[in-house]
């Protein structure tokens, strides 16, 4: 994964902003230096992460198109269950419309790499404050190499009308690195 970073670096931080970028390649050192957790740590100890770990990963740089319609493949039949859907396909934000849009009550959701685009200042202000690395290298390798995901921003005083449901789906037939965001 990381000679993978190296060779596509310039393509992953493409569209990102100054403040993702500097975070990104903190993060990637931060992440070359710790490595992935062992058994030697403590929250690990009883995982199988060595097993995981002796598997090669490959790091999709940019989104498939979708074979069949997402809708189709994954629909959630709970009754009485209205929600929004947003959707993420090998880690990429899925959407028929656009990829980002905003509710009457100004709640934005939509693709992550869209909203860094139109929505720079959020990103500078909330960006890389929530997930912290210091105890787990897991944060620090999604930081890194995330391309997309989801975005969601919700004003002040504010709560939507409708539960938002995000629906994850990993259609790879290798072992492919899915990040969310």
């Amino acid at each position: 994964l990381l000679d993978q970073y190296q060779a596509a670096k310039a393509q992953i931080m493409a569209y990102d902003i100054p403040k993702v970028s500097r975070l990104r390649e903190k993060f990637f050192l931060d992440f070359q230096e710790k490595g992935f957790p062992d058994t030697s740590h403590e929250k690990w100890r009883f995982s199988q992460i060595e097993d995981l770990l002796e598997q090669h990963f490959q790091h999709d740089i940019n989104p498939k198109k979708a074979e069949e319609n997402l809708e189709e493949l994954f629909r959630c039949e709970v009754h009485n269950f209205d929600t929004e859907i947003v959707s993420l396909l090998n880690g990429w934000f899925y959407d028929n419309n656009g990829g980002l849009h905003t509710t009457d009550q100004g709640i934005i959701v939509g693709s992550f790499r869209a909203a860094m685009r139109k929505f720079p200042e959020l990103f500078e202000k909330y960006y890389g404050e929530i997930a912290h690395n210091e105890h787990n290298s897991f944060v620090s390798l999604n930081t890194a190499l995330v391309q997309d995901g989801v975005f969601i921003y919700v004003p002040d005083n504010v709560e939507a009308k409708k539960t938002l449901q995000i629906i994850k789906l990993i259609n790879h037939k290798e072992n492919h690195l899915s990040l969310i965001h």
